[in-house]
């Protein structure tokens, strides 16, 4: 239910933030690598102090704010990706 809350929420397919929380942890809130990266979504301290989430091992924490971690990276990939927009000219056709 959490991972359809945040998909909803941040415009994600929920099925692909199952999959991401489970490739990362296999959903186990508890979870903790030896880099230190935490929870079911598995944010490192930075992400989470990015993101304001305060408890990374909460399963809401982790699944929302990687839902949202998911999202902005995603835009920003994008926008790097289409670079600058070109300026749309309005041309008069004359009368």
């Amino acid at each position: 239910a959490m991972f359809e809350q945040a998909g909803r929420e941040w415009n994600v397919d929920w099925r692909l933030l199952a999959a991401i929380g489970y490739q990362e942890s296999h959903w186990r809130s508890q979870a903790v690598s030896p880099t230190g990266v935490r929870g079911i979504m598995m944010l490192t301290e930075a992400t989470a102090d990015y993101l304001d989430i305060d408890d990374r091992i909460d399963p809401r924490n982790s699944i929302f704010g990687g839902a949202q971690y998911f999202v902005r990276q995603t835009e920003r990939v994008a926008d790097e990706r289409l670079g600058p927009r070109p300026v749309e000219r309005q041309e008069s056709q004359g009368a």
